[in-house]
């Protein structure tokens, strides 16, 4: 080799040294960004598994009190036949549903 190709294959080596650096640079920029992105998801779906523990749980409540509901009125009509089969007053019915609701039931 000669002198300018010993140049030669240094500048070569080293740009090779540069490219290797700079994709090393890279793929820890694209790592640290990974990492941050793995995390955030970790809290969001740690979130969404507590807002839909919470949702269940509500559920499970209204489902509740609306089958407690249900109960009540049963027994409260089969307790009184006479009124189960008559029509609902106007004024009850509108204090119960509102004023101005049509429903076959009134």
């Amino acid at each position: 080799m000669t002198f300018s190709w010993k140049w030669l294959a240094v500048a070569a080596v080293l740009c090779l040294l540069a490219g290797v650096g700079m994709t090393s640079r890279y793929y820890s920029a694209r790592v640290g960004t990974l990492e941050r992105d793995l995390k955030t998801a970790q809290a969001d779906a740690k979130a969404s598994r507590a807002a839909s523990a919470t949702k269940s749980a509500e559920l499970a409540r209204v489902e509740a009190h609306y089958q407690k509901q249900s109960k009540d009125l049963a027994n409260a009509l089969k307790a009184n036949p006479g009124w189960a089969d008559s029509r609902v007053p106007d004024a009850v019915f509108d204090s119960l549903f509102g004023p101005g609701t049509d429903s076959p039931a009134r």
